[in-house]
């Protein structure tokens, strides 16, 4: 591959609803220490080094967890943390990086932009796709996905069709990149099922790469009624007498999804069929799904005494939590409060906050 400027974005400064109680707004999973050595947060940073430099490796989170960053990720730059005034969703996040970054940066700069909630395994495949990925988009100016092919029919995860004609890629092709046709969002069961029957979707990993004059492109195309604001922020960004003329200029965008507010919209997208081992951790169910279970299919964490369980998670901090005779649940209990649900309804588990909040319940 050419010599190419490239970047990574970590998309840091999403909520965290899910994964309540163990994780809450005051810490969300990304600095929490929920599978593997590190937080999700570190361990997102560490994968990235096999690929970049840490120079070029840029943190986008609120500026609340900015402590917590420097704590977990001692060795990043100031400069490479850039910070967010509030939650607005990926699209808000990514766009931000990129007007910040825009007067820095040459226009052809490949952005990859990185989800900090995954769990991949297989470094060498996914150091390989995402080699690839670049040396796609640095040829064409367009969005270049990572696709994963589904082992099972999951509801949980969004899904892109891609065309298997060789038509305008030349070698990439036999490389594994394809043209992607059409987006779809977390489908049902028997949706799910006839995307895997068609032989022709993969699972959107949600890792997006791009240069950066195509992203400022589609930003202003796409979500052109913020483009403005954007650019204003850029210009008095870091300047501590603007921080609240920023933060309400950041407040007055909608809530929007990378995928759903530029992604989708796009028509240039390319895909690179991947094969490296990947999860988007996003709730307990998921976290049950790739644990080490003991001979009753039970995931036991921390302080347990599990007596006739089974195909359950029970989880707990300082306490002891004893469960008896349950069959396929979820027990988590930590110190901000307990949660027990059915295996399978965890994705509800923002209901409870929402609930909390709707009723002004506190949180100890």
């Amino acid at each position: 591959m050419e010599n190419i400027n490239r970047i990574a974005v970590i998309m840091a400064g999403g909520g965290d609803s899910f994964f309540w109680p163990y994780s809450n707004s005051e810490k969300s999973k990304t600095f929490s220490f929920i599978f593997g050595e590190g937080s999700l947060l570190q361990n997102t940073y560490k994968r990235l080094l096999t690929l970049f430099s840490k120079e070029d490796i840029y943190i986008v989170t609120i500026k609340n967890t900015y402590k917590l960053v420097i704590e977990q990720i001692p060795e990043i730059s100031e400069e490479n943390i850039l910070l967010e005034p509030s939650r607005r969703g990926t699209a808000p996040c990514l766009s931000l990086a990129a007007y910040i970054l825009k007067d820095k940066l040459p226009e052809n700069t490949i952005i990859s932009a990185f989800p900090v909630d995954h769990i991949i395994t297989n470094m060498r495949n996914f150091d390989q796709c995402l080699a690839l990925a670049n040396e796609t988009a640095n040829k064409f100016d367009g969005v270049v996905a990572l696709g994963l092919t589904p082992t099972r029919a999951e509801t949980c995860y969004g899904y892109l069709q891609y065309d298997d004609s060789p038509e305008g890629l030349e070698s990439l092709f036999s490389r594994g990149v394809r043209r992607g046709i059409t987006f779809a969002e977390k489908p049902d069961i028997a949706t799910a099922q006839r995307f895997i029957d068609s032989g022709d979707f993969l699972w959107n990993s949600g890792i997006y790469v791009m240069n950066l004059k195509t992203l400022l492109y589609k930003i202003d195309k796409y979500l052109y009624n913020y483009a403005d604001i954007f650019e204003k922020i850029s210009l008095i960004y870091g300047e501590q007498s603007k921080e609240t003329e920023i933060e309400n200029l950041y407040k007055s965008m909608p809530k929007i999804s990378l995928d759903n507010g530029i992604i989708e919209k796009s028509h240039e997208v390319y895909v690179v069929k991947c094969d490296f081992e990947w999860t988007d951790l996003n709730n307990w169910d998921e976290f049950y799904r790739i644990g080490q279970k003991d001979a009753e299919s039970n995931l036991l964490l921390g302080n347990v005494v599990s007596i006739d369980n089974n195909n359950s998670l029970i989880a707990s901090g300082d306490k002891i939590v004893a469960v008896i005779g349950m069959e396929d649940v979820i027990v988590i209990n930590s110190e901000f409060g307990i949660l027990v649900c059915k295996r399978g309804e965890s994705d509800r588990v923002h209901e409870i906050l929402s609930y909390m909040k709707l009723n002004s319940i506190k949180q100890e």
